[in-house]
C-alpha cells in the first residue's frame, strides 16, 4: 500500500505516578502465570494500565526474552489522578488519587468496584498489611480475610481500611490528626503485620504499633544541608518522600535532600546516610533478600546499592554500585520483581510517560583485589577507584577516612556508550569496548601523597580493536584477553610481556596471532532474528588458573575452550637478507625491533662470511604462536 499523505495528531501522554506488581518476589519459585503489573498515571483522567509478562520461549522465560504487553486500560475520569496503585490478596487492585477515598477496581469489567472514605484529609499514601509466612505456596495464594490497608492523610492522620469478606470499608483511625501543627503523611509502609512506619512532611519518621495505637519511636531528620528541591529550601526542613522496610526490619528512607538513610531495625537509630542523588529521592525498592536497593528521584537518576560486608568486622554497610539516567524527566516510582525463571526485573516510571524495564543483572563493576582497585563505567568513561586499607576496627586509614576514592578516569573516543570493561587482577591493565572498537590501557597508581592514575594505551591489532565488542575480559594471570564481537564471534589473543617490564616500563604487546571462535548453536526461537537471538553470547569468564575460557548464551548453552601453549618472553624473528644484511623483527607486531634501529648502521656494513653462509637458512624463527585446544 502506498502512502500519499500523512498527518500527526497530538497524543497527550500522562506521566507515571505509581507501579505495583500483583505478586511478591520469590527467587526460588517460578513466575506465576497470572503475574501482572499495574501502571498508574497522574494525568489524563487517572488511568491505570494492566501489563502482562508474556513468555517468549515456551518454558524458558527470562528477563531478556520476556515480552511486556499492555492488556487493558482502566479508565479514570475528568480531574482524577492516580497517586498510588497497589495489588493485594487474590489480584485485588486498589488505588488512591487526590481525594479521601480508596478505590478498588473490577479487573473483569474495568470499572470501579467500590470506594471507601471517611472524615479525614486527602489520602497521600497507603500500603497493604504483609501476610505472615506460609508453609506452602497454595496457602500463600489464599486471601487473608483480615488484611488491612494503612493510609496516610494530608491532615497528619493515619487510618485503616479493612478488606475482610471481599469487601473494602473504613475500619478505624490509627493516628489521630494533631491538634496544633498539621503535617502531611507522605509515605507509609508496614515493618511487620503489627507495625506501621510513616514518613512526614516535617522531616519525621514514626514507628506505630497497630494493636495499641502507640508511637513506639520517632526520629527527626532536621534541616536541609543544601541541595534538594525548592520545597526543602523554602521550608528549611527535609521532607521524607519515601520509606521502605527490608525483610529484617531495617527501615530505609529517601528525602528531599537527596539522601538515602538506613535506620536500625531494633532501636530506630541512624545507621548510615548516603548522599547519592542531586535532588529529591522519590521512591525506593528492594529485592527479596534485602541486600540490594534501588532509588529514583527528580534528578532522573536510578541508583543501585548493595549491602557490603567489611572483612573482619561484623557490621555491614550499604555502598553505591552505579547510577544511570534512564529517564528524560523526574523519575517518580520504581518496582522490583524476582522469580527463578524470570530472574529479576526493575521497572521505573516518571514524567516522561514511558515505563523503563531493565534486568537486575550484575552492575557494571570490575575489581582488582590484589591492587585494591575497582572500575565502574557508564557512557564513554571508565572510572578507576582505589579502596582504602582498614584498621582492626574496620575504619579507613587513608583517603581522609573515606572508604574509597576516585583516582582517575579513562575516556573512550567516539559517541558510542561503553558495552563492557574489565581490570586485570594485578590492576595493571584495563580493557574497554564499545560497539565501534576495543581499547586496552596499561595503568599504574602513584601512591605518593594523593593517589593518581597513570595510563597509556596499548596498540591492538586491527582485527581486535576495529570491530567493537559487547563483552571483554582479561585472564587472572594477565596473559590472555578476549572480546565477544557484536556479531557473536569470540576473539582471543595473548599478551606478550617481557620479564623486564617492571624495570624498563616497557609496554605489554598483543600477539599478532588472533584466534577466532565460533559457537555452533541450534535456533530455538525462529521469530527472533531467524533463531540467532538465543545464540547470542551474554556472559564469558576465565577459570581461576587462566587455562579455560567459558561462555554462555541466551539460549542456555555453555561452551568452553582450553587455552594451551607457552610463549617465550622475547618474541623476535632474526632474518638475513640475500645481501647478507642482518634484520631483527618483532613477531608480535611485525615491526623492526628497537635494538635493530639503534644498530642498523653498523649491521648494514657488516657482511661476514658467517652471515653469508646463513643465507640459505633464511634466519632463525622463534615459534611463539599461541594455540587453543577444544575443551
Amino acid at each position: 500500500m502506498d502512502i500519499h499523505r500523512c498527518r500527526f495528531v497530538e497524543f497527550p501522554a500522562a506521566g507515571i505516578s505509581s507501579l505495583a506488581f500483583s505478586h511478591t518476589s520469590n527467587p526460588a519459585a517460578s513466575t506465576p502465570p497470572d503475574l501482572r503489573l499495574a501502571v498508574g498515571r497522574e494525568g489524563g483522567g487517572g488511568d491505570i494500565e494492566i501489563w502482562n509478562v508474556l513468555n517468549g520461549d515456551g518454558d524458558n522465560i527470562n528477563s531478556n526474552s520476556a515480552k511486556w504487553t499492555q492488556e487493558r486500560i482502566l479508565r479514570g475520569g475528568q480531574g482524577q489522578t492516580v497517586e498510588q496503585a497497589m495489588a493485594g490478596g487474590k489480584l485485588r487492585l486498589f488505588s488512591i488519587g487526590g481525594s479521601a477515598a480508596v478505590t478498588e477496581w473490577d479487573l473483569t469489567t474495568g470499572v470501579r468496584k467500590r470506594q471507601a472514605e471517611g472524615n479525614f484529609g486527602d489520602i497521600w499514601c497507603f500500603a497493604a498489611q504483609p501476610r505472615p509466612q506460609q508453609q506452602s505456596q497454595q496457602e500463600q495464594d489464599q486471601p487473608r480475610s483480615s488484611q488491612l490497608l494503612a493510609a496516610g492523610c494530608s491532615d497528619g492522620s493515619i487510618v485503616l481500611f479493612s478488606t475482610e469478606d471481599d469487601d473494602l470499608r473504613f475500619s478505624r483511625v490509627l493516628v489521630a490528626r494533631p491538634a496544633t501543627k498539621k503535617t502531611k503523611v507522605l509515605s507509609i509502609t508496614w515493618r511487620d503485620p503489627s507495625t506501621v512506619v510513616a514518613g512526614y512532611e516535617n522531616g519525621s519518621i514514626r514507628w506505630i504499633d497497630v494493636p495499641s495505637r502507640r508511637t513506639l519511636r520517632q526520629v527527626t531528620l532536621g534541616s536541609s544541608g543544601g541541595g534538594g528541591s525548592t520545597t526543602s529550601s523554602r521550608s528549611a526542613v527535609v521532607v521524607v518522600w519515601t520509606v521502605k522496610c527490608l525483610p529484617d526490619g531495617t527501615v530505609v528512607s529517601g528525602d528531599s535532600a537527596g539522601e538515602l538513610k538506613v535506620w536500625d531495625a531494633r532501636n530506630g537509630a541512624l545507621v548510615q546516610s548516603l548522599r547519592t542523588h542531586k535532588a529529591d529521592i522519590l521512591d525506593i525498592a528492594c529485592n527479596a533478600r534485602g541486600d540490594r536497593l534501588w532509588s529514583v528521584g527528580t534528578d532522573r537518576r536510578t541508583v543501585s546499592y548493595r549491602l557490603s560486608t567489611v572483612p573482619g568486622v561484623r557490621t555491614q554497610r550499604w555502598v553505591e554500585l552505579s547510577h544511570r539516567q534512564y529517564h528524560k524527566s523526574d523519575a517518580k516510582c520504581v518496582a522490583v520483581f524476582e522469580s527463578a525463571d524470570l530472574g529479576g526485573v526493575l521497572v521505573s516510571g516518571g514524567m516522561d510517560a514511558g515505563p523503563i524495564v531493565q534486568s537486575l543483572a550484575q552492575a557494571p563493576v570490575s575489581t582488582a583485589r590484589r591492587a585494591r582497585l575497582f572500575v565502574a563505567w557508564w557512557q564513554q568513561q571508565i572510572h578507576v577507584y582505589h579502596v582504602a586499607k582498614r584498621n582492626q576496627a574496620g575504619q579507613a586509614v587513608d583517603h581522609q577516612g573515606k572508604d574509597y576514592s576516585l583516582v582517575g578516569t579513562l575516556q573512550l573516543k567516539g559517541e558510542e556508550h561503553i558495552e563492557s570493561a574489565a581490570i586485570s587482577e594485578d590492576g595493571s591493565l584495563i580493557i574497554g569496548s564499545t560497539s565501534a572498537g576495543v581499547r586496552l590501557f596499561q595503568v599504574r597508581i602513584d601512591t605518593g601523597g594523593t593517589p593518581r592514575l597513570r595510563s597509556r594505551q596499548i596498540e591492538l591489532p586491527a582485527s581486535l580493536h576495529r570491530f567493537g565488542a559487547r563483552l571483554v575480559g582479561i585472564s587472572p594471570n594477565s596473559k590472555w584477553v578476549y572480546a565477544v564481537r557484536m556479531d557473536n564471534t569470540v576473539v582471543v589473543s595473548k599478551l606478550v610481556v617481557a620479564p623486564t617490564v617492571a624495570t624498563t616500563k616497557e609496554k605489554p604487546r598483543i600477539h599478532r596471532a588472533i584466534t577466532k571462535l565460533v559457537i555452533p548453536s541450534t535456533p530455538t526461537l525462529p521469530t527472533l532474528g531467524g533463531g540467532a537471538y538465543t545464540a547470542g553470547i551474554c556472559s564469558a569468564a576465565f577459570s581461576p588458573d587462566s587455562r579455560v575460557l567459558a561462555i554462555g548464551t541466551l539460549g542456555g548453552a555453555i561452551a568452553a575452550w582450553t587455552l594451551t601453549g607457552e610463549e617465550a618472553a622475547a618474541a623476535d624473528h632474526i632474518a638475513i637478507s640475500a645481501s647478507g644484511t642482518l634484520t631483527e623483527v618483532d613477531v608480535s607486531t611485525g615491526r623492526l625491533t628497537e635494538w635493530w634501529r639503534r644498530n642498523r648502521d653498523a649491521l648494514t656494513k657488516t657482511k661476514t662470511k658467517k652471515m653469508k653462509a646463513n643465507r640459505a637458512n633464511g634466519g632463525a624463527h622463534l615459534n611463539t604462536e599461541p594455540s587453543l585446544g577444544p575443551g
